[in-house]
């Protein structure tokens, strides 16, 4: 079941972030096991942007404000509750969502390593 956004949440303007978060761990270079660590180089974001082009136009959002994240925890990046209980529990470091407006279409991805 998918609940509504809860009003502690907000869905921000997350500019290049997305990207550069995607690109960075699909090279293996932002997890708790990747060998290197480090931004992603410009051809590898270009092509996570190119990806997300293909739908056409979007904006790249980050869902924060979780006022309730245990201790040690970012309060922007806690995410167990959102729209869902399924995940309960679970702290992701990232919750991004991409939508395409015209086409009526979201994309939502939560990330994290294995902490």
């Amino acid at each position: 079941q998918i609940n509504p956004l809860p009003e502690r949440w907000r869905a921000v303007d997350a500019g290049s972030a997305v990207v550069a978060v995607l690109a960075q761990a699909a090279a293996d270079r932002l997890g708790a096991y990747s060998r290197k660590r480090g931004p992603a180089s410009r051809r590898q974001r270009d092509e996570i942007h190119r990806l997300f082009l293909r739908a056409g136009p979007y904006l790249a959002l980050q869902i924060t404000g979780d006022a309730s994240a245990p201790a040690g925890h970012s309060v922007s990046l806690y995410c167990d509750d959102l729209f869902t209980n399924w995940f309960e529990g679970t702290a992701w470091d990232w919750c991004f969502a991409a939508a395409w407006p015209e086409r009526r279409l979201l994309w939502v991805g939560f990330l994290s390593d294995v902490d």
